[in-house]
């Protein structure tokens, strides 16, 4: 009995000791993530998905547009979801190649509010009327077209009148290919003794000023800075005659491409000048004035959009095979449509670059959704560095990502309109 009683005893005695133990408490609450909020945050639950907009020129530019767009698509198939949150590019909004169209567009994707950022636009006009919006609502937009200096820096180092936080651009500065000129004929050429023509506008007066910076800064010499009349008509001669007695050997032309030709013409006419180099931008030899007999012996530089066996460093992809997979992509819409030459590349690095930047500074939250400070994005992308099918992609505080390699090709006796196919004669490497 005793022994029974023991063990009776003891149950109870465990029962009254389980009773009064406190009881377990419970699992804290996890803290949310904490970022920065300066300028938003975006939180993309669990099952949703990431929002990026294409802002395009369809109207202005339908080739450009759709190869921007069948490039953009490519390079979202190759990077893949951002911490397994999937990816939607949206509806591509046509900027139409205007102020206007730009705002429109630009207040369209504010207005849906999980918005990241924006790959495009190619137009100037069009980037004018949105970036503000964009910007003011704590979106990046990156730029895969516009190479006008005013959007980032002009001259280099300084802020341009366009430029606002959060806007980027893997499109090259314009204002290297002066810098490219300069090299080519101070270091390529040999020669030290130059001039410029201009048209009197502020694109073309930050080129020959970017060109004067670049050549003396080698070493060289502008010692004639001319400007065109106001007459497209007025004869050219006394003008040319002033830059002949100064002994130059190179000429830098940045001027409107319906004025290109009569000055370039008139150069080659010239008896003291007709054996000096003449350059001009891209921006300034368009297919009409290549065209043009007056442009033979015209050296034209350009960026270098698609280096030769460049591969994108995040996706891994080689240029060969994202080409021939942008080319399937625009045939889906349109069998005889091709990539426009050059500006897939940029327009396919431009996702990446938005897209790994996102994933760097994404954190995945407690409740599975995925959290990015829109603060956190410009910074991760105002100091990304990449390599692209473009060539090396390296942010500058200022916007700048773009390619700083130069291309010079001549338009020969022989012709041609196609910049692109013109003879290459020079390469001018970062």
């Amino acid at each position: 009995m005793r022994g029974r009683r023991a063990v009776v005893l003891a149950a109870a005695l465990a029962v009254g000791l389980a009773a009064c133990a406190p009881e377990p408490l419970p699992e804290p609450e996890p803290e949310p993530v904490r970022v920065d909020e300066t300028l938003g945050v975006v939180r993309i639950p669990d099952g949703g998905e990431l929002q990026l907009r294409l802002v395009v020129d369809a109207t202005g530019d339908d080739a450009r547009a759709a190869t921007v767009v069948a490039a953009a698509r490519a390079a979202l198939e190759d990077f893949g979801p951002v911490q397994g949150v999937p990816v939607a590019l949206g509806a591509p909004l046509d900027g139409g190649c205007s102020v206007t169209g730009g705002t429109s567009a630009a207040v369209a994707v504010v207005a849906e509010g999980a918005v990241l950022g924006v790959v495009g636009p190619t137009c100037d006009a069009t980037l004018a009327g949105a970036a503000p919006t964009l910007a003011e609502a704590g979106l990046v937009v990156v730029s895969p077209g516009v190479v006008t200096p005013d959007f980032t820096q002009v001259p280099l180092g300084v802020p341009g009148p366009d430029r606002v936080e959060g806007l980027l651009r893997t499109a090259p500065n314009l204002l290297l290919e002066a810098v490219g000129a300069a090299r080519f004929a101070f270091e390529e050429l040999g020669h030290d003794r130059a001039a410029t023509v201009t048209d009197g506008t502020a694109g073309s007066e930050a080129l020959a000023a970017a060109f004067t910076t670049a050549f003396e800064d080698l070493g060289g010499t502008v010692v004639a800075a001319e400007r065109l009349p106001e007459d497209v008509d007025a004869d050219l001669f006394p003008m040319l005659e002033t830059i002949a007695s100064e002994d130059v050997a190179v000429g830098w032309l940045p001027v409107a491409p319906d004025r290109l030709p009569a000055l370039s013409g008139t150069w080659a006419s010239g008896v003291r000048l007709g054996s000096t180099v003449r350059i001009a931008p891209s921006t300034s030899a368009h297919p009409d004035v290549l065209a043009d007999d007056r442009s033979a012996g015209l050296h034209v530089t350009r960026p270098l959009l698609t280096p030769d066996e460049a591969t994108n460093s995040v996706t891994g992809m080689a240029a060969g095979p994202v080409l021939e997979r942008i080319a399937g992509l625009l045939a889906e819409d349109d069998a005889e449509a091709a990539p426009v030459t050059g500006w897939w590349a940029p327009a396919y690095d431009a996702t990446v670059l938005l897209l790994r930047s996102i994933d760097d500074v994404s954190i995945l939250d407690a409740d599975g959704s995925l959290v990015v400070s829109r603060a956190e994005l410009r910074v991760a992308l105002a100091t990304a560095v990449m390599g692209g099918l473009s060539g090396r992609i390296a942010c500058d505080d200022l916007g700048d990502c773009g390619t700083t390699a130069v291309e010079i090709r001549l338009r020969g006796l022989e012709g041609g309109t196609d910049p692109a196919e013109l003879p290459l004669v020079h390469l001018v490497l970062p």
